[in-house]
């Protein structure tokens, strides 16, 4: 969780640019979603962009207690997202390659049915 809420405070993205970097994240890059959520929640509060305005217009008062709100959101994410969760650090992942019709494990989808020397009809 405070991996995702380091990148979040370094990289200057906006809330509609945050989501496709979050799915590349939990896909590809082997975090759950428990950490894309968080990411997903900070990354617009603590953009640079945003924490340079807001420590010029505000002052370091509000930036001190922005910082420490998001920290606080990043917890409260992880910690509401925690129970829906298969296990507490990592989301279910999704297979790759959807299966076929019928198939019952990855790779068998194009496999003749069993007795069967043509594959299964529609499945390929």
């Amino acid at each position: 969780m405070l991996p995702a809420f380091g990148l979040a405070a370094l990289l200057p993205v906006c809330s509609c640019g945050v989501i496709p970097i979050a799915k590349t994240m939990i896909e590809r890059g082997g975090t759950g979603a428990r950490d894309g959520l968080v990411f997903i929640a900070t990354a617009p509060l603590l953009s640079p962009i945003i924490i340079s305005l807001a420590f010029t217009l505000l002052g370091g008062s509000y930036l001190v207690l922005r910082i420490v709100s998001s920290l606080v959101l990043a917890l409260a994410v992880a910690l509401l997202v925690r129970p829906f969760l298969s296990s507490p650090a990592e989301a279910p992942r999704a297979a790759s390659t959807p299966l076929a019709a019928g198939a019952t494990t990855p790779g068998t989808a194009c496999a003749p049915a069993p007795g069967a020397t043509t594959p299964r009809r529609g499945a390929c």
